[in-house]
């Protein structure tokens, strides 16, 4: 692995923390901080992040879900909106640095095991995603509309209350 998908040249420090992850996928240590139950949103903890500048209707849409996991997680829950949003240009190491961060094992107080991306792929690089992703566990979700944003709240809070059912299907491929 020596170019991505880009045709940049990964960091050293980049290189240096996925070989480092992948000695530790088999460990104990691998994930949230010693002690910290990843099975646990209120252990785990759980964040946002949005970028410098969201439409605040955007916000707004996702409010419910956002409320859902606050509690859920309590203390650990984090928005990461104005002075402590991505911004633009920003390394993970420059992002975990404004939030009290450093590299290594998350650390739930100040930066969730849990991170959910909201923002399309130019105002919130996959670079960045990706460079995150070495040590949380990073979603994403970016929709054309704000309407789109509050029917994925609506449907994630229906799915995980039971309100809506659906049938099991399995699809298998193989090549």
């Amino acid at each position: 692995f020596q170019v991505n998908l880009r045709g940049q040249d990964p960091t050293a420090r980049h290189l240096k923390e996925l070989k480092s992850r992948n000695l530790m996928k088999d460990s104990e240590s691998f994930g949230p901080r010693f002690g910290v139950d990843p099975n646990k949103l209120e252990e785990a903890g759980w964040a946002v992040v949005f970028p410098r500048g969201v439409d605040p209707l955007i916000v707004d849409a996702l409010r419910p879900l956002l409320n859902r996991r606050k509690d859920q997680a309590g203390s650990l829950y984090k928005e990461f909106a104005g002075d402590k949003a991505y911004m633009k240009g920003d390394s993970k190491d420059d992002f975990l640095r404004r939030q009290g961060m450093g590299p290594g094992q998350p650390d739930p107080p100040r930066v969730p095991y849990y991170v959910l991306i909201a923002g399309d792929p130019e105002t919130i690089p996959y670079s960045f995603q990706y460079q995150l992703d070495v040590q949380y566990a990073v979603g994403r979700i970016w929709f054309e509309t704000v309407d789109e944003y509050a029917r994925y709240a609506e449907s994630v809070i229906h799915a995980e209350t039971g309100k809506i059912s659906l049938p099991r299907k399995v699809a298998l491929f193989g090549a």
